[in-house]
């Protein structure tokens, strides 16, 4: 549960910079990817970029974000 609240804090933060009619399709992988901070195994995902806003203003931070699901999770790379 802890981790679903801190996701959504997270997510509820971030301005994906894409139109109402854009849409980011997340990939069905047939196993989990490895936790161990090598996101190689993530260069085939596509992306969506990002930018968090702390105060209303300019984004202080940017990056891109990526997404696979399988039938037990949904797992994100940022």
């Amino acid at each position: 549960m802890n981790k679903f609240i801190f996701l959504f804090c997270l997510l509820s933060s971030v301005s994906v910079f894409a139109n109402s009619n854009d849409k980011y399709p997340i990939e069905k992988t047939s196993s989990a990817p490895i936790i161990d901070g090598d996101l190689s195994e993530w260069d085939n995902i596509s992306a969506v970029s990002f930018s968090v806003h702390n105060t209303g203003l300019e984004g202080s931070t940017s990056g891109t974000a990526k997404a696979v699901w399988t039938n037990d999770a949904v797992f994100f790379a940022f």
